[in-house]
């Protein structure tokens, strides 16, 4: 650096101009070279032409030149890779024309250890407002790339696991398609087969003259029925997994009444709309059905009856099963818990299954009630 470079408002004056300003030169230069091999930046002075004229101590060093007079007066892009001479030979031309310039690139240093660097490119205007040499500060930022590219990886690796994921669960989802298509299928054949055992339960017990025998088998084909139902209505469930009870137990005690009562007796259901788990339908279809059964068969023989199912939530939770008729009545030592027959320990055995209560009184229709209080 030989040029140095004052205001215009400062001219020396008196017979020893000419020493004055050679001392203040002297001590411009020196204070300048002193501030940049300081600067822990690469600093170079470039000329015109594109040689280096100049470069601080430590950007010797961050390059690990050990001689700079082996790369002095060399043409600046011939110093870098292939890759990003462009950017340079662009970035000088921008000098030459005033403009400063600014980019990141990639160059290893002389001793071949791979460095990145943030360099900037800005002209050196002359006291004849003409750009006389140009300017180029190379800062380290090798440990920040590196760090962006870990970066990088992490999120293409999180991208591809990402991506792994989503594969896999499309695979599960297609796999779960195919399982309800079969259960689906596996539901109708079941319910088929079990209607046929019904069917000819059916048949048999008209073919029974024992009274008692024969009521057992009706029976047996009323719960296998009931069984079937709960097939039917999961091929109905899109979810495969619960069952709107209140349509359930309006189908499941409609087909019990046909099958028994000989046209004898008015069904009626009402049944808040409620979707229950399949084992809580079985549950209460099993129980619905032997309170049915039982009330058709006792509660006025030989004659009309009117028989009436409801479902309601009497609290938020709580589910309540009711059935009621019109008949004689419960007598009056009636014991709930100490029948013995099978329809009444099917309703303690499913009751109990479900934690619940079954209560039993007189019915706002003069007959029976039976109800089954359970927590959802």
């Amino acid at each position: 650096m030989t040029d140095a470079y004052y205001p215009n408002d400062f001219v020396p004056s008196g017979s020893d101009n000419e020493q004055v300003l050679s001392d203040l030169a002297d001590l411009t230069s020196a204070f300048t070279l002193s501030i940049l091999n300081s600067s822990p930046d690469c600093i170079k002075l470039i000329e015109l032409d594109g040689s280096l004229s100049f470069m601080n101590i430590n950007g010797q060093c961050a390059m690990e030149i050990d001689d700079f007079s082996m790369i002095a007066d060399q043409p600046w892009p011939s110093l870098w890779p292939d890759a990003a001479k462009e950017l340079l030979l662009t970035a000088l031309s921008k000098a030459r024309a005033g403009e400063t310039s600014q980019f990141d690139a990639f160059c290893p240093t002389a001793k071949g250890a791979p460095r990145w660097w943030n360099v900037s490119v800005s002209p050196v205007i002359g006291k004849s407002g003409r750009v006389e040499r140009i300017l180029s500060t190379s800062r380290d930022i090798t440990d920040r790339i590196e760090h962006e590219k870990l970066i990088g990886e992490h999120e293409r690796q999180i991208a591809a696991y990402a991506q792994q994921l989503r594969d896999e669960l499309t695979a599960k989802n297609d796999l779960l398609k195919q399982r309800d298509v079969l259960a689906r299928e596996v539901d109708h054949r079941v319910k088929n087969s079990l209607s046929l055992v019904s069917g000819l339960l059916r048949l048999q017990s008209r073919e029974v003259e024992d009274d008692g025998a024969r009521t057992a088998i009706e029976d047996a084909a009323n719960r296998v029925q009931t069984i079937a139902q709960v097939h039917e209505h999961l091929q109905i469930d899109e979810d495969q997994q619960s069952i709107m009870l209140d349509v359930f137990l309006k189908d499941m005690c409609r087909a019990v009444v046909d099958g028994i009562s000989a046209g004898r007796t008015t069904l009626s259901v009402i049944g808040e709309p409620v979707s229950v788990p399949s084992d809580v339908a079985v549950a209460l279809g099993l129980v619905a059905t032997e309170l049915v059964i039982n009330a058709v068969k006792h509660g006025r023989k030989n004659a009309d009856l009117k028989v009436g199912v409801t479902l309601s939530q009497p609290s938020p939770g709580t589910l309540e099963l009711g059935i009621e008729d019109d008949g004689t009545g419960l007598p009056e030592d009636y014991d709930f818990d100490q029948c013995d027959g099978l329809g009444m320990k099917v309703c303690r055995t499913y009751s109990r299954q479900l934690g619940g209560q079954i209560t039993h009184g007189r019915s706002v229709l003069g007959g029976a009630r039976f109800a089954l209080t359970f927590a959802l």
